[in-house]
């Protein structure tokens, strides 16, 4: 999908009257936390219109911005309606909101391409070989060998944000928190993820490997550990998998929700986990990687809270990301103590695990 600067926008100016509208933003913190990402996107937006000379900066810009103001008007007229209505039209600007933000970080992303020659995809393929995680690219040539299962898969693989939206509506009625947090925690995920994007990019094994995958890849020993010249063609989005965190905070939102909830979004997260890695979108240690990321999102949607609340679970999410960053950058030291990547792996499945349930179990104490 490709946007038009003043189509972006009137997305932005739609989403700013939607989160100020919502009865959930009555916390500073929260405020706060919205004039960073309102500055964040309105810059990346300044430079856009810089590089295009303001070239169709209005076009799309009328049609949105009366819709995003006709939904403002409803919004404020539910807010009588009683709480089951102010709860479906909170949730319906979030999901505007969710939108938003993913097309800023792909915007993001697609900006700083140019600025990233190197790529360590030959890295992240070793890592997996160490920690027998390859055994999971055959899921590539299930796919294959099943058109039916790959068109199904393909179908939730590219609309995955937009089965997001029913867990929001779940999270929204059924959660013992004082509100519904996963549309906020899918938004800053967008965003938190673009730091490491750049800081270990990496263009996913269909890419890297092109034809080869995933049945004439090369012998995983026989790369280097370390970055390599990549044509600036594709966007470097692989470590740590956003589909990933996506999926992991869907099922998390839906612990209060019944049964059968919590096993579509169970069975969602599934999907997604064979879609990423049988599409060859990702890397299998992408998704370690997700799991502190989940964390630090998790942590900072806990705010406003007392600080042994929030600040364990994000200093450890933190550490354990530039972990990952360090060993990523410096492979040549996991030839020689290969314990530390598996070291690494297991903290980055058993602590976030670990301190998320801790978590939860402070925000239902202080709902």
């Amino acid at each position: 999908m490709v946007l038009h600067p003043g189509e972006v926008l009137a997305m932005e100016s739609v989403a700013i009257l939607a989160v100020a509208a919502s009865p959930r933003l009555r916390v500073a913190g929260q405020w706060l936390v919205l004039a960073l990402l309102c500055a964040a996107s309105f810059s990346l937006l300044a430079v856009t219109f810089a590089t295009t000379e303001w070239k169709d900066a209005f076009k799309g810009f009328p049609a949105i911005f009366l819709c995003g103001v006709c939904f403002w008007i409803v919004a404020q007229r539910v807010h009588k309606w009683g709480r089951p209505y102010r709860i479906v039209c909170s949730c319906l600007t979030s999901v505007a909101c969710l939108f938003v933000g993913a097309i800023i970080a792909w915007s993001l992303l697609d900006t700083a391409v140019r600025y990233l020659p190197y790529v360590y995809d030959p890295v992240l393929f070793r890592f997996d070989y160490i920690l027998n995680l390859n055994i999971f690219y055959h899921l590539a040539v299930l796919l294959g060998n099943h058109p039916q299962l790959y068109q199904l898969i393909l179908v939730l693989y590219k609309y995955n944000l937009v089965f997001a939206i029913p867990a929001i509506f779940s999270e929204a009625f059924h959660t013992r928190k004082a509100a519904s947090t996963l549309p906020l925690e899918l938004l800053l995920s967008s965003f938190l993820v673009f730091p490491f994007f750049c800081m270990v990019p990496a263009l996913a094994p269909a890419f890297f490997f092109g034809g080869a995958f995933p049945s004439a890849l090369p012998s995983a020993m026989a790369l280097p550990l370390h970055a390599v010249v990549a044509p600036a063609s594709s966007i470097r989005n692989t470590f740590p998998s956003l589909h990933a965190s996506w999926a992991i905070l869907c099922v998390l939102a839906l612990r209060d929700s019944p049964l059968w909830h919590r096993l579509v979004g169970i069975s969602y997260m599934f999907f997604i986990f064979v879609a990423t890695l049988g599409f060859g979108e990702h890397y299998a240690i992408d998704w370690l990687g997700a799991m502190p990321l989940v964390l630090v999102v998790r942590s900072l949607a806990a705010l406003p809270r007392p600080a042994k609340v929030w600040f364990p679970p994000l200093i450890c999410g933190l550490l354990l990301l530039f972990g990952w960053v360090l060993e990523i950058q410096h492979a040549d030291f996991v030839r020689e103590l290969p314990v530390c990547l598996w070291g690494l792996a297991g903290m980055s499945l058993i602590l976030p695990i670990w301190f998320e349930a801790k978590l939860a179990v402070a925000e239902r104490k202080t709902c």
